[in-house]
């Protein structure tokens, strides 16, 4: 139970503080209170210090007061469930969040990618949650195509369409993840492959290659993420069936600091590669190429 006097003492500063403000300024200034009264909270709590009473007095009369100022507002709203995750108070967050994000209808797109993840988290520990209300969480957020999520969302969201035979929006969703993380770019090729889409495999291939050649004659770009980008768009040569090719991108950008694991790795995956195919394709005599061999074992 907090003292009444704290109480008092910290609504009669908030109160005269916010008398001398235009009405327009304090919604961002109670903000930067908070931020500064949560960081303290979460900073403590790093060194093991729980937060006093006068503390949590503090933020819960700005997080109250920016919660009447923004009624209307979700964004202020979501900005102040997301102030208590960060001391601590999930259950009061998700409150809040069930509001703005409901589970039959479009709401804060945000607010919707965090009961999406809430409610994977709460799956992945053993909670039942419907597959249903998941999917909306996921629609409501992901398709905002203007906007960026978790990579691994989207992921989730095409095997969800994958399996409803939405094919093309399937890949849709896991093309957007693969322009937030290039990773998920051999995601893209990947399905499209298994897919039998092989024209549409190839085509995203090469602009990703396209994208990559463009990245490596930047100079602004960072060495390290071109080195991880040279290798992906070897493999997605390598994915789609073009094993010379690969090859010829990958002498093309020799090996560095940032890739040389990866690099001699994938260029001895396609040697082995060619060396299988030869076998397939040699006559009852099994007359191989073994350079093919004896590159992939260097």
């Amino acid at each position: 139970m907090i003292p009444p006097f704290i109480l008092l003492f910290c609504l009669g500063s908030m109160v005269l503080a916010g008398k001398l403000m235009q009405k327009t300024t304090l919604m961002g200034w109670y903000q930067n209170q908070s931020i500064k009264i949560v960081d303290q909270i979460v900073e403590g709590r790093k060194q093991s210090v729980e937060p006093t009473a006068e503390q949590i007095a503090k933020a819960d009369l700005m997080l109250s007061r920016i919660l009447q100022l923004g009624a209307g507002n979700l964004p202020s709203r979501f900005y102040v469930a997301q102030q208590n995750i960060a001391i601590g108070r999930v259950d009061v967050a998700r409150g809040i969040i069930s509001q703005i994000a409901p589970d039959n209808r479009p709401g804060l797109a945000e607010a919707h990618e965090w009961m999406a993840k809430d409610m994977i988290s709460r799956a992945t520990r053993g909670e039942r949650v419907s597959e249903e209300v998941l999917r909306h969480h996921l629609q409501n957020s992901l398709e905002r195509f203007d906007m960026n999520f978790e990579p691994a969302l989207y992921e989730i969201y095409a095997s969800v369409l994958d399996r409803e035979n939405r094919f093309n929006e399937a890949a849709r969703l896991l093309t957007k993840a693969g322009e937030i993380s290039p990773v998920y770019q051999l995601k893209v090729v990947d399905y499209l492959t298994q897919k039998k889409l092989t024209n549409q495999a190839k085509g995203y291939a090469d602009s990703f290659v396209s994208k990559v050649e463009n990245a490596v004659a930047n100079p602004k770009s960072k060495p390290e993420d071109v080195a991880r980008d040279v290798v992906l768009a070897a493999r997605a040569y390598s994915m789609t069936d073009r094993i010379d090719e690969s090859l010829v991108f990958l002498e093309k950008h020799p090996p560095n600091q940032w890739n040389m694991a990866d690099w001699r790795r994938l260029y001895s995956e396609n040697f082995r590669m060619k060396f299988r195919k030869s076998l397939v394709r040699s006559d009852d005599r099994m007359q191989v190429n073994l350079n093919f061999l004896s590159a992939a074992i260097k």
